[in-house]
């Protein structure tokens, strides 16, 4: 028999379960808070907002003819790493497929696929600046379908 517990502990709910047979009870209880998940949450998104203002950041410098190649390059890396992929699997893979990678469970990510949008746009425009425009229009249309995907009622893949 489980007897269930709970209370208002600084602002957070704590859950205690403790295990009860026969009138005793066992020293192990578990204790889950709904606070330290958010606050996990709130975490995560904080460091893809970070992370989406380095790479307008880089994009805007980018535009003025004022970012080095190698710091565009380790930036992109970072961002679709952040995003949970590699920047040479997210430029080669097959659109249909990455809109896979970034809904996993049919429903899409949008933080992760918003980083992963921005991070292919910058490098797009790098691409332009750097005078490689197929490559340059692969990653474009690779970020336009992503956008389409976090934009306002944007699509649901089941």
């Amino acid at each position: 028999m489980a007897k269930v517990l709970s209370r208002e502990i600084g602002g957070t709910i704590a859950v205690v379960r403790r295990e009860v047979s026969g009138g005793k009870r066992y020293a192990g209880s578990q204790i889950h808070t709904r606070k330290s998940m958010m606050a996990q949450r709130d975490y995560i998104l904080r460091m893809i907002e970070e992370m989406g203002a380095v790479l307008i950041a880089l994009r805007n410098a980018i535009l003025r003819g004022g970012a080095p190649p190698g710091e565009v390059e380790n930036t992109l890396r970072r961002a679709t790493s952040a995003a949970g992929m590699e920047l040479e699997l997210a430029r080669a893979v097959a659109v249909e497929s990455l809109t896979d990678m970034v809904a996993p469970g049919g429903e899409v990510e949008p933080a992760r696929c918003w980083l992963l949008a921005e991070a292919l746009m910058t490098d797009g425009a790098d691409l332009m600046q750097r005078g490689e425009p197929e490559m340059a229009r692969s990653s474009l249309s690779r970020a336009a379908v992503l956008f389409a995907l976090v934009a306002p009622w944007g699509a649901r893949l089941t």
